[in-house]
């Protein structure tokens, strides 16, 4: 569904407090109309560098289009809480990168899928990771402040080194290959499944008063164990999509 066909009113939507997220150098919001010419501007200069493993454009659509639907997704993600989608931003107003977090499940398992993708022209300089450590530490946070999932779904293309970096990087761990190609452009390709796990709280604590060496009650417990800074949860740091 295209977002120019939603009636939103002649107010441009400002993001309540709660939907930000801050990482040292950015602000992880949803993007607004004032983004307009600079979400296209990183459009235009980072198509090449995106096609072969995910373009942010359709075919047939120029880059206004990209931008109208990548409001409407952003503002209907939220309004049903269906996804959870965001644009990294840095406080002069550049945009670096982006993330998704979308085909959420809750349930007995709180599950979501998401991918990433960084601009053309501020690669290698560490903004995704950056984005996908704080997009993922607010994916596990207990609702309603996160999103309350257990675990988050990547599929990246075996070719792709640099996202596989990365998501080693943010704590995910190779799966396997996935069942299912996946359509890239005008090309299927059989990505491998990456998943990033939410640690978990176990009560291993002695009534007598513990025991060296010995999780405490409701202490959280990964193997090879890492702080996010600035959140303080501990997230899996051994690992094997842009």
């Amino acid at each position: 569904m295209h977002r120019a066909t939603v009636a939103r009113g002649t107010a441009e939507r400002a993001p309540a407090a709660g939907d930000d997220l801050r990482t040292p150098r950015l602000r992880l919001r949803a993007p607004v109309e004032s983004d307009r010419d600079e979400f296209c501007r990183v459009l235009e200069i980072s198509r090449d560098h995106l096609e072969q493993w995910m373009p942010l454009q359709n075919p047939a659509e120029s880059s206004a289009q990209a931008f109208e639907r990548a409001l409407y997704l952003a503002d209907n993600g939220d309004a049903t809480r269906s996804a959870w989608r965001r644009i990294g931003v840095t406080p002069s107003g550049r945009i670096v990168g982006g993330c998704a977090i979308y085909a959420l499940q809750r349930g007995l398992v709180m599950e979501g899928c998401m991918h990433w993708w960084v601009s053309a022209d501020a690669t290698c300089r560490g903004f995704g990771v950056e984005i996908v450590s704080a997009a993922l530490a607010h994916a596990i946070a207990d609702l309603p402040d996160g999103l309350g999932l257990h675990k988050v779904v990547a599929s990246i293309d075996p070719a792709n080194d640099a996202s596989i970096a990365l998501a080693i990087r943010a704590g995910f761990i190779r799966e396997g290959r996935g069942r299912h190609p996946v359509q890239v452009g005008d090309r299927w390709v059989r990505h491998d499944e990456y998943a990033y796990h939410a640690p978990i709280a176990l009560d291993q604590g002695d009534p007598a008063g513990g025991s060296a060496g010995s999780a405490g009650a409701g202490e959280l417990v990964s193997i090879g164990a890492a702080v996010i800074p600035g959140r303080g949860w501990i997230v899996p740091s051994l690992a094997t999509r842009s």
